[in-house]
């Protein structure tokens, strides 16, 4: 027997304490959020203690990796954006409908990227400077991560269904529990144990995929069972085109958008390349570190896609102002914790990670230049994940484009050329700065018109009601 909900009790945020539901939204979502990321940050420490090498190999994996996770984000944020707001409308044949067709599609985009991804490996990490003997290391880890995206791509999206709802906690321990097998496996196949042999990175990718399988189990009978938000009903060729539709409307700039940071980060990979593999090294694992510590700010948007979601398709517009005010204010408070914690745990933090000289002098460097800009990359989460709920995708990947091609990249390669590894790094604060800037206009902008036009059906509303009295 289904545990049925129906929408009105699916619809969470649309009363209630505004700073508390963000507050004990955030804190379960940082926790699933950084699970997530926490599979690259302990794969990062277990392949640093097989040498230089393989670190600078699992640096290079970065950028591809996060245009796998970047599509599946978009493609859940897409879902998010109209399911939440569906919720909010009280429709409850169109959160399944949503659900459901959010699902299929994908699995129809995981089986794309991974023959998209397979058949480009060589082209494109040597194109970012990876030499011959490195890509010995980074195809034995990505021939096995890459099919393994189908245990990555449909339970993100099927989570961020879950969050739809205003269930913040639930995904959040799902992934919980699979960096914890991935803490477990990692050190056994990396280098080995009893009778399970030493594979080195492969054993990285192994594991991490293992953990990845609880996470697509466990989303789909939550979704099934629990939330009743999955329908076998066979759907006509235009419902399924019409969900696919509303969810690309918002999934296909936002993925797009978050394939970029990637393309750009590769592009600062190979920047960095110049001045050896131990820079390299050092650039993946202070990065790594740098996304745990962020992971605040991408709860904090998680968690405000449905908020906004629901209060718009309720047309409650006082409270998506509250938290507005609330979660600006929180970045700049987070951020300046950021900076004096960094300033004084960097170099701990630097040899733990890696016990090498040349690769902590660069993390070293690396973390007290880019906390600077932690306040503002926050900023930026806020208003991108904003204008995608609000449904301005185009704009939001705008922003990020913008972020990337028109400050961060041009200013790292003026940067590295005139002053060294610092001014890569410094380009990042400035273009996190001006961004930042431009895209808390553009949010103020479009939510005013969003929102002066709620408030004149709110009006009609109450007429209509009067009339009737």
């Amino acid at each position: 027997m289904k545990d049925i909900k129906s929408n009105e009790s699916r619809a969470k945020f649309v009363s209630g304490d505004v700073g508390k539901q963000l507050l004990f939204g955030a804190i379960p979502m940082t926790i699933g959020i950084g699970a997530a990321i926490g599979f690259n940050f302990v794969d990062t420490v277990f392949i640093a203690k097989l040498g230089v090498k393989q670190l600078a190999a699992i640096t290079y994996t970065f950028p591809m990796v996060f245009v796998v996770i970047g599509i599946a984000m978009g493609l859940g944020i897409g879902a998010t954006a109209v399911i939440s707001k569906a919720i909010g409308e009280g429709d409850d044949h169109r959160v399944k409908r949503l659900a459901t067709d959010s699902i299929i599609l994908a699995l129809i985009v995981t089986a794309i990227t991974i023959i998209v991804g397979i058949i480009f490996i060589d082209p494109l990490f040597k194109s970012m400077g990876a030499d011959d003997s490195t890509m010995v290391y980074i195809r034995e880890y990505m021939y096995i991560w890459l099919p393994g995206t189908i245990f990555l791509i449909v339970p993100m999206v099927g989570n961020y269904a879950i969050r739809a709802t205003g269930d913040i906690k639930t995904p959040s321990y799902i992934m919980l529990v699979a960096v914890g097998i991935n803490i477990i496996l990692d050190p056994i196949f990396i280098f080995g144990f009893g009778p399970v042999p030493a594979m080195g990175i492969q054993g990285a990718a192994i594991a991490t995929l293992i953990g990845r399988v609880v996470t697509l189990v466990v989303a789909f009978r939550l979704l099934y069972y629990k939330y009743d938000m999955i329908t076998f009903e066979i759907p006509t060729f235009k419902e399924m085109m019409d969900s696919w539709k509303e969810i690309l409307h918002v999934g296909l700039p936002t993925a797009a958008s978050n394939v970029i940071l990637p393309a750009g980060f590769g592009i600062i990979i190979d920047f960095t390349s110049d001045y050896g593999e131990a820079a390299v090294a050092a650039l993946g694992a202070a990065s790594r570190i740098e996304s745990l510590v962020l992971t605040v700010f991408m709860a904090t948007a998680a968690v405000l896609s449905p908020f906004i979601g629901q209060n718009w398709g309720a047309l409650k517009f006082d409270r998506i102002d509250k938290a507005f005010k609330i979660v600006f204010t929180f970045c700049f408070v987070w951020g300046a914790a950021m900076i004096g914690f960094f300033e004084l745990f960097k170099e701990p933090i630097s040899w733990f990670v890696k016990s090498d000289p040349a690769v902590v002098e660069v993390m070293v460097l690396y973390l007290s230049i880019t906390p600077f800009a932690m306040a503002f990359r926050g900023m930026l989460m806020i208003c991108t994940t904003s204008l995608n709920v609000l449904k301005r995708p185009l704009e939001s990947a705008a922003l990020t484009i913008g972020y990337m091609f028109l400050f961060f990249v041009p200013l790292a390669y003026f940067g590295s050329k005139y002053f060294g590894l610092p001014g890569i790094f410094w380009s990042l604060v400035v273009g996190a700065v001006a961004t930042a800037i431009i895209g808390y206009f553009t949010l103020k902008h479009r939510y005013g018109q969003i929102k002066a036009k709620g408030e004149l059906l709110l009006d009609e509303q109450d007429l209509e009601l009067a009339i009737v009295e």
